[in-house]
């Protein structure tokens, strides 16, 4: 039969290895949620980042639409006030499209 001080040694050892496993657990259970705070976080700014990215899009878009409009418009105005200079000239660009293209 073993000594009493080893008893009280194999004793103390085992509560030393219950702590421990109490301790490593808590550490996981932190370590976890710091972990999805973390994605949460990370989640909420790439969330951001795609918003304001669509936002600068919706932007862009809006103005290019209104710079197509205005060309669209200045067109318009240069056929309205010069018909037979705009039929001329579209056809003279037709006409140079249809050789470069190897059409006669």
């Amino acid at each position: 039969m073993a000594s009493p001080n080893v008893q009280e040694e194999l004793q103390v050892l085992k509560g030393d290895v219950e702590k421990l496993r109490t301790d490593i657990s808590d550490l996981v259970g932190l370590l976890k949620d710091l972990g999805l705070k973390k994605v949460d976080e990370t989640r909420g700014s790439v969330e951001e980042e795609l918003k304001e990215q669509r936002e600068k899009l919706r932007v862009a878009m809006n103005q290019a639409r209104d710079r197509g409009m205005g060309a669209f418009d200045d067109v318009e105005t240069q056929v309205t006030e010069h018909p037979v200079g705009s039929l001329l000239t579209a056809f003279g660009i037709g006409y140079i499209i249809a050789k470069l293209g190897g059409r006669s």
